[in-house]
């Protein structure tokens, strides 16, 4: 969650209500045990506060973030055949993900964003709510710069 002056941004996973009744029934460390939607703020909040809300991630990319980041995929709870495909791909992954991919990565960013909302499939959600009533909120998905996303540096701060 993030709080400033005019707005609060909230980010959650989109977690299907099965795998959170696992995790609240196994008593999961560190599992998720709220299974939200785009619309769940809405009903928590007084009808003049604005909200807006937009999914992220987009599940059909998983893929390919792995193969930019290097990291493998994970081989466990899977199908036989699952484990297989990812079994191969593994080391791929681990081989391309040494070399920068700084220009697909931009460019994955701006495609996730605009198929995870088109097609509703995403594993991530972002909520915008107006902290003022007189502050209006954008009404779809506000754009901006994957590469000042990827470029941005916050300064290093000493306490004293």
């Amino acid at each position: 969650m993030r709080v400033a002056k005019k707005a609060a941004v909230v980010t959650v996973p989109r977690e299907p209500p099965e795998l959170v009744a696992e995790n609240i029934r196994l008593n999961v460390d560190h599992g998720h045990i709220h299974a939200f939607t785009l619309t769940s703020f809405a009903d928590l909040l007084p009808p003049d506060i604005a909200i807006r809300s937009w999914g992220l991630h987009c599940a059909a990319f998983k893929v390919p973030y792995r193969f930019i980041e290097g990291r493998p995929l994970p081989l466990d709870r899977q199908t036989a055949l699952k484990k297989k495909m990812k079994s191969f791909l593994n080391p791929l992954i681990l081989a391309t993900g040494k070399i920068p991919n700084k220009r697909l990565f931009l460019l994955l960013m701006k495609l996730d964003r605009f198929v995870a909302n088109k097609s509703r499939q995403f594993d991530q959600m972002v909520f915008v709510i107006a902290k003022d009533p007189n502050f209006t909120l954008p009404t779809k998905v506000p754009p901006f710069s994957a590469r000042k996303v990827l470029e941005f540096k916050v300064p290093l701060h000493y306490l004293k």
